[in-house]
């Protein structure tokens, strides 16, 4: 079962210097510290809750093993979709048996809880908002946060691969569109994207034989610009990513595959995986670049949507596409090339 979980490591603030304005070192205060990102490729969705609690008495390290500083005991958590107020609750469990075993460190690792409620139980609406609420036991409120679920995507075939049959030219420069089946500007709710090639390589030697699996990350946190037409199509509800260098993608390989050894090489399978995120991961890696470079100031700053607290609560999505067919050119660039003559490819 797919059940992708992914939270920011973050936390580290509790121990950080405390030259900002916020005092954590306070025995009557308690900060929520929230982390969740909903998926509607997701099986499961999970809520990261943790609070910063303070004391003067007792070191941070020692805190941060302590079961009742880090937890919240008694909490309701809550999932509500603001269209039409239907409100879907979740319920504890121990991550470490979900499969999402928290990293050793300073901070409790067993038990490592987390808020969960499956997919199927909540059919999240693409482009609708959805709020985060979280109550004591006495039934107030601790804290809230809203985000915008990212809607499904999908690769333009005819523009992406534009030949018969769908052939990538990579000495073009890669180019990428795709889109959303909704109505235009839907996917200007994603903010950000990862742009990724995953490639698989299959190594023969004699009999045997071997599958090699890479990823290029040809680009991280890409934002793109709606006034410019190379980027971004808002009338036809299209994204654009051009990789201009037609070299970068032998060169890749040149640099993860090793020409010391002497195999058979062909490649096997070659897709794209587009990750999107929602308008708080923008901001999240936006703010945390303010502070970059010789000028940057000496505090840095901390992005949070959480209301009374800190984290990130936001919405992303992926889609991977199917298998992509290298060009004539390319095939031949790939056992013939500069960058590639060396690794043992055939067409």
């Amino acid at each position: 079962m797919l059940r992708t979980f992914f939270f920011l490591a973050a936390l580290g603030f509790l121990f950080g210097s405390c030259s900002n304005e916020i005092d954590l070192v306070d025995t009557k205060k308690e900060i929520p510290v929230v982390y969740g990102f909903l998926s509607r490729q997701d099986t499961a969705h999970y809520i990261r809750i943790e609070r910063a609690f303070g004391d003067d008495k007792i070191s941070p390290e020692t805190l941060a093993k302590n079961i009742d500083s880090l937890y919240y005991r008694d909490i309701l958590v809550q999932l509500v979709r603001k269209k039409d107020n239907s409100v879907y609750n979740l319920t504890r469990v121990d991550g470490n048996k979900e499969g999402y075993k928290r990293s050793s460190g300073i901070f409790l690792n067993d038990p490592n809880y987390l808020y969960k409620i499956n997919a199927n139980k909540i059919i999240l609406a693409p482009n609708e908002t959805y709020t985060l609420l979280v109550k004591k036991a006495d039934g107030s409120i601790l804290t809230t946060a809203e985000t915008v679920i990212v809607p499904d995507m999908m690769l333009i075939d005819g523009r992406t691969l534009p030949g018969l049959p769908p052939r990538l030219n990579v000495h073009a420069g890669i180019k990428i569109f795709w889109n959303t089946n909704g109505r235009a500007r839907e996917i200007l709710n994603a903010k950000l994207y990862d742009v990724k090639m995953l490639i698989e390589v299959i190594e023969k030697t004699g009999a045997e034989e071997k599958k090699v699996n890479l990823v290029w990350n040809m680009a991280n946190n890409y934002v793109p610009n709606p006034k410019s037409n190379q980027q971004i199509e808002p009338d036809n509800n299209t994204i654009i990513y051009q990789e201009k260098d037609g070299q970068a993608f032998y060169r890749f390989l040149a640099q993860n595959l090793d020409p010391n050894i002497k195999p058979i090489r062909v490649m096997s399978s070659i897709k794209f995986r587009i990750d999107a995120g929602g308008q708080e991961i923008f901001n999240y890696v936006d703010i945390g670049n303010i502070n970059l470079g010789i000028t940057g100031t000496e505090i840095q700053p901390v992005y949070t949507n959480i209301k009374n607290g800190y984290g990130v609560f936001s919405s992303r999505n992926y889609f991977v596409t199917n298998k992509v067919i290298l060009s004539g050119n390319s095939l031949d660039s790939l056992k013939n090339g500069r960058f590639t003559k060396n690794l043992g490819f055939i067409n």
